[in-house]
């Protein structure tokens, strides 16, 4: 079962940054995201996300020869990362974050990215969106040539 996720629905239509829904993906469970976004801002917003839905990295890739680092090379730009992650119930959560291969690799402006998340063999639509929620959230935060502060949950920091 696809779900597919397009940010906060509303009658005002697509949230700022954030795509139409993408075309169905054949045989691939989980949600799906699609949004502007800068790349160079994938690392902090994975971080900000693993954290808040209460995960833990297992594993992370790139599409870079060797693996790649998570240092951007504006030389050699990485299309595709790709995250194994761990839930506080042990669940293992697959997250898959590409560049759109039409589009050429920008430093200096958002460009159009998906993101794929599955929650177990059979995928957890609710946990796929709260993943994919505060993902977005830090995306769209940090959008543009700027440092965002991170957001006290709590409020005690106002």
């Amino acid at each position: 079962m696809l779900a597919l996720l397009v940010g906060s629905v509303g009658c005002a239509g697509q949230p700022e940054g954030v795509l139409p829904p993408p075309g169905p993906a054949t045989g691939e469970a989980g949600s799906v995201l699609q949004m502007l976004a800068d790349w160079d801002d994938i690392e902090a917003a994975v971080d900000l996300a693993v954290s808040r839905s209460q995960c833990g990295y297992l594993e992370w890739h790139s599409d870079k020869p060797g693996g790649g680092s998570p240092v951007p090379d504006p030389a050699n730009p990485d299309r595709r990362r790709w995250y194994t992650l761990l839930t506080i119930r042990d669940a293992q959560v697959l997250l898959d974050i590409r560049r759109d291969s039409s589009h050429p690799p920008s430093r200096d402006a958002p460009e159009p990215i998906t993101i794929r998340c599955r929650v177990g063999p059979e995928g957890d639509s609710a946990y796929e969106r709260v993943i994919l929620d505060h993902l977005s959230a830090r995306l769209a935060e940090l959008r543009g040539d700027r440092a965002v502060p991170i957001p006290d949950p709590w409020g005690v920091n106002r």
